[in-house]
């Protein structure tokens, strides 16, 4: 007990009160406090989960989309649209898979030339085989690449012996 300097020595002032009436504010406060904290981290929570799906749902699409590419369905383009690094990327996607198919009509397009300069090669091979004259067929390097059966006899020559020398 405190003792005040026009008190005397005899008297004093005690206030009684009961615990649960003395600390009524603070137990309030103390309920207040734990409802705000619960109701803030529910709210945070919820942000939290729908900021994480916005974030994740279109990199899963881009995920499914180039799943789908790279099994071969390369018809389709990924049709994401965000306006951050994700449509970047989409769009980087969507570029190169139009490269891709750009190089692989090429590709087909050489190839099939290819085929045909292939069959185009047969058929003279096995027309050079069959004519009674001697051919030999050089590059522009001066080396022979083909040399047909007649052309061996009259040299006396195997074709694997002289094939790709000047």
């Amino acid at each position: 007990l405190k003792k005040y300097d026009y008190q005397r020595d005899n008297w004093y002032v005690v206030i009684e009160q009961p615990i649960e009436e003395g600390y009524e504010v603070a137990y309030r406060l103390r309920t207040y406090t734990a409802i705000v904290l619960l109701i803030s981290i529910i709210i945070v929570f919820v942000l939290v989960t729908l900021m994480s799906m916005r974030i994740t749902r279109p990199i899963k699409e881009l995920l499914k989309e180039t799943q789908i590419i790279a099994e071969g369905d390369m018809e389709q383009n990924i049709n994401i649209v965000t306006g951050d690094e994700i449509g970047g990327l989409a769009e980087s996607f969507n570029t190169m898979l139009n490269n891709l198919k750009s190089m692989m009509e090429q590709v087909l397009k050489i190839s099939g030339e290819a085929a045909s300069i292939a069959e185009i090669r047969q058929y003279t091979d096995k027309f050079l085989e069959n004519i009674q004259s001697g051919v030999i067929t050089v590059d522009n390097a001066g080396k022979i690449t083909s040399f047909n059966n007649a052309a061996c006899e009259i040299l006396g020559t195997n074709e694997h012996s002289i094939i790709g020398k000047a």
